[in-house]
């Protein structure tokens, strides 16, 4: 497959062009065509010249909304390096919070707008009212594609945070290289759920644009509310995290009703076979397990045509642009255009995790079955040494989930004197505590055993709705 050389705002302009009446992105109240799109993003790049030029860097709260989407679009089309922060916070707050300097030019942000994480409109620059509904005309310049265009905070669920630094190059040839197989459609309707400074919110507004579907931007991600827009619109595609689309389901299931859902791409945490049974049983569609990380968006993935069985159990295959292999020490490494420029002002974290060849050791563990498919078994991080054994969480949480009154586990390892380490669980259940130790013992062997367990009624999240392990290390380390 051919790699893509083209900027972001040279698809829009075409995607304008050639399907202008279109619908494109949408909301409840209102919706934009590609033409009209195209028109925003031009009258937006025009005001923003006025204090933005190629190469600098500018931080976009990048709440869930309609106007985060058209202004990325229009900062990219500048070549202004996007930094994304959490919206659950102020923007100069959430650049403070991550410890890492960066020069920006400018902040855009809409604190004051009503919505929470979802606010849209009250969009200001370094305070000053930024209109972002005008449209208008603008010769935008030529975009060096290979130039850092995006900045993106890691989640902080296992460590300290790192600033991933995307080209355009990099996401969309990711984007690119996730289109195999008939995954995306042009006569696709999706919804962004997924947060948008998170790298799989950011694939959502590029493969949106990529392969032209319709993208809405609902008012809030409650699993009752995504279900009644997926009724009312008859939305086609659900991509996100396990753990949201298994709620999802769930819903539909204590309804009773049927979806329009053709597909939904799948990743950013394990499913177990019992789950992901579940949700594509109950929504009608058929899940495409996928693979990727900030550091290199898209790695592996499933194509939409493999049985079922398949599916359930790996991850897929190296995508078509990549190369991939398991290193000696079983780590998952991968060279891809898509692979990450590096961390922001942090050359030894990036020599790290990008070697002299261009190898990108992603502290991932795993293998690779006879068929060429992948299986990730768990992270590096996430070894917990017992006895001097090698214990994966993942592989633990794996069994817990098979347990039939397990709806979600978390599994971390805390130091013990006496063993080294020891792994202890956060479960959502609906049995006592008793009762799920002597179901553990039938799934698990001894040295598996976690040491403790809390029952939750739900698994902490981080902001990117991956389980929050350092979170419930907490609940168990004091």
């Amino acid at each position: 497959m051919q790699t893509i050389k083209k900027s972001l705002i040279e698809l829009l302009s075409e995607f304008a062009a050639q399907s202008p009446d279109k619908r494109f992105l949408f909301t409840e109240d209102y919706a934009l065509t590609a033409k009209q799109v195209y028109g925003r993003v031009c009258g937006i790049g025009r005001r923003l010249s006025e204090k933005l030029s190629a190469g600098d860097a500018a931080v976009l709260r990048a709440t869930r909304c309609l106007g985060t989407a058209v202004l990325f679009y229009a900062l990219q089309a500048l070549g202004v390096t996007v930094v994304l922060t959490d919206p659950h916070t102020s923007a100069e707050a959430a650049l403070k919070g991550s410890g890492i300097d960066i020069p920006v030019r400018a902040y855009i942000t809409n604190e004051q707008a009503q919505g929470g994480i979802s606010a849209d409109g009250d969009w200001r620059i370094d305070g000053e009212p930024l209109d972002i509904e005008g449209e208008g005309e603008y010769a935008f310049g030529k975009v060096d594609v290979y130039a850092s265009a995006v900045v993106i905070f890691t989640s902080g669920s296992t460590g300290n945070f790192k600033a991933v630094t995307l080209s355009q190059y990099n996401y969309l040839n990711h984007t690119l290289n996730y289109g195999y197989g008939g995954c995306y459609l042009d006569s696709d309707i999706s919804m962004e759920m997924l947060p948008v400074h998170h790298v799989f919110g950011l694939a959502v507004l590029t493969t949106a644009l990529m392969y032209r579907y319709e993208l809405l931007f609902p008012r809030e991600v409650t699993p009752q509310y995504i279900v009644s827009c997926l009724m009312r619109y008859s939305i086609t595609r659900l991509d996100g995290v396990p753990s949201f689309a298994n709620a999802v389901a769930a819903e539909v299931a204590a309804l009773g009703i049927k979806t329009s859902l053709r597909v939904g791409v799948i990743g950013g945490a394990p499913v177990s076979e019992k789950q992901f049974s579940f949700i594509e049983d109950t929504l009608g569609l058929t899940l495409v397990p996928v693979y990727g990380m900030s550091e290199c968006i898209g790695i592996a993935g499933t194509p939409i045509e493999t049985e079922r069985e398949l599916r359930r159990t790996t991850v897929g295959v190296f995508l078509p642009m990549n190369e991939g292999r398991i290193g000696e020490d079983g780590e998952i490494c991968v060279r891809s255009p898509a692979v990450m420029l590096g961390y922001w002002g942090d050359e030894k974290a990036t020599r790290a995790a990008i070697d002299g060849d261009g190898w990108l050791h992603t502290g991932d563990l795993g293998y690779i079955d006879e068929r060429g498919f992948l299986h990730v078994s768990g992270r590096k991080k996430d070894i917990i040494i017992r006895n001097g054994n090698n214990l994966s969480a993942v592989a633990i949480e794996q069994k817990i989930l098979s347990l039939a009154a397990v709806r979600d586990v978390c599994v971390v390892g805390i130091p013990d004197e006496s063993e080294g380490e020891v792994p202890v669980a956060a479960v959502v259940c609906n049995c006592d505590e008793g009762e799920l130790f002597a179901a553990f013992r039938a799934v698990l062997p001894k040295n598996e055993l976690p040491r403790f367990m809390v029952r939750v009624d739900a698994v902490p999240l981080t902001s990117s709705a991956k389980p929050d392990k350092q979170a419930v290390r907490a609940m168990f380390v004091r």
